[in-house]
């Protein structure tokens, strides 16, 4: 069974250094193609390889996320992590991820939402999930499967589009899990993950501590 996390060592250990090296290997690809919307379309092996280990590591963290919400949190699916976040931050799927120093952003989870209907006396949650996780879930279970509308494989949707969208998602759900952690358990230390993402940033989040280089942040006086 997974131990609460109290402190922020113990989100940054468990959480954030994977999330800084996932993000790594991404911005390692830019050496040989820039992030940009003319490259959206291009895919490779390595982004299959990467989608696949951003979005798995949604589905880990999302359920820690969602048990710290919620101590009776029991669900183990998309479905069930949309209901618990959507309930409980209703502002998290218009968020905007703004790409630095780039003219980009993207909305991972924007119309995330969910319905629920009664089957056979128990409650059944049905989500609609952003178009990048259909997508991983084709390539995941449906590789080389030729897509009927494009006529060509799963495969090929690993692009660079896809994989920063599930990343700056993947980054969104860190961000909103430290964020309820800092509230709840080390309000005195700084109320960011240290060091920073190099790629991302939540539009208007409105952060009471600054960085000031890869492992210092420090809160302004009067703050």
């Amino acid at each position: 069974m997974e131990t609460r996390i109290t402190t922020r060592a113990e989100f940054i250990q468990r959480y954030w250094k994977y999330y800084l090296m996932l993000e790594d290997n991404f911005r390692s690809v830019e050496q040989y193609l820039a992030i940009d919307e003319i490259n959206f379309n291009a895919f490779s092996n390595e982004y299959i390889k990467q989608y696949q280990a951003i979005c798995s590591e949604i589905d880990v963290i999302s359920k820690s996320f969602c048990k710290e919400i919620g101590n009776n949190f029991a669900g183990s699916s998309i479905n069930a992590y949309c209901k618990c976040i959507i309930d409980n931050k209703p502002d998290f799927e218009g968020r905007v991820i703004k790409i630095k120093d780039r003219a980009l952003q993207v909305t991972p989870w924007k119309s995330w939402s969910y319905t629920t209907k009664t089957q056979n006396g128990r409650t059944i949650v049905d989500s609609v999930n952003p178009d990048w996780w259909q997508k991983y879930n084709k390539i995941k279970h449906n590789r080389t499967t030729i897509n009927s509308e494009t006529g060509l494989p799963y495969y090929k949707l690993a692009n660079q589009k896809n994989v920063l969208s599930a990343l700056a998602g993947l980054f969104q759900i860190e961000m909103y899990y430290y964020k309820l952690l800092w509230e709840k358990y080390f309000h005195a230390e700084p109320d960011m993950p240290n060091p920073p993402s190099n790629l991302f940033e939540i539009e208007n989040w409105g952060n009471i501590w600054v960085t000031f280089g890869p492992n210092i942040a420090f809160q302004p006086t009067g703050a």
